[in-house]
């Protein structure tokens, strides 16, 4: 099987150190479950990423600019525990964003949200997309795919193009 490249490297090649800052610099995750730290405000929250890949610059001024995105900006001194589900999710997509990957990897982002977070949320999504951010999501919530460019569909192992 050939080596996958990645910015002209081998990412196979590559040492545990160097492949999880390739990570932190090139991929936004969102997990399922909440992964929102409650020792840190929504600020910190967001910028750290920032700081584990060691970066220069204003990371402070990028993660106000993403939550004035989320529509959160006024919730970057509190922390996670005073915040709704939905005000959650938005810390934890601006934090995957605070990088500015070239893509974003979104697990389940729309199970636990009401109807308006949820189209809210989906068209953060669209935005990043129509930005140049490749965006691949699992979901069950068939709903969201109405924002997707292409679909693929599990059935009993099988993935197949909708």
């Amino acid at each position: 099987m050939p080596h996958k490249k990645a910015d002209g490297k081998d990412i196979f090649s590559l040492s545990d150190t160097e492949i999880s800052m390739y990570r932190n610099t090139t991929v936004g995750c969102l997990p399922q479950v909440s992964s929102v730290l409650p020792s840190l405000t929504v600020l910190d929250n967001v910028r750290l990423p920032f700081y584990l890949s060691n970066r220069k610059g204003d990371s402070e001024k990028r993660a106000r600019t993403l939550l004035e995105m989320m529509e959160i900006a006024n919730l970057a001194d509190r922390k996670p525990k005073r915040l709704s589900g939905g005000q959650m999710k938005r810390v934890a997509i601006a934090r995957a964003m605070m990088n500015k990957p070239d893509f974003l990897l979104v697990d389940e982002p729309t199970g636990d949200l009401d109807t308006q977070t949820t189209v809210d949320i989906m068209q953060i999504f669209r935005t990043a997309a129509n930005d140049g951010i490749g965006v691949l999501m699992i979901t069950h919530d068939l709903e969201t795919t109405e924002y997707a460019d292409t679909h693929y569909f599990m059935s009993n192992g099988i993935l197949s193009q909708s």
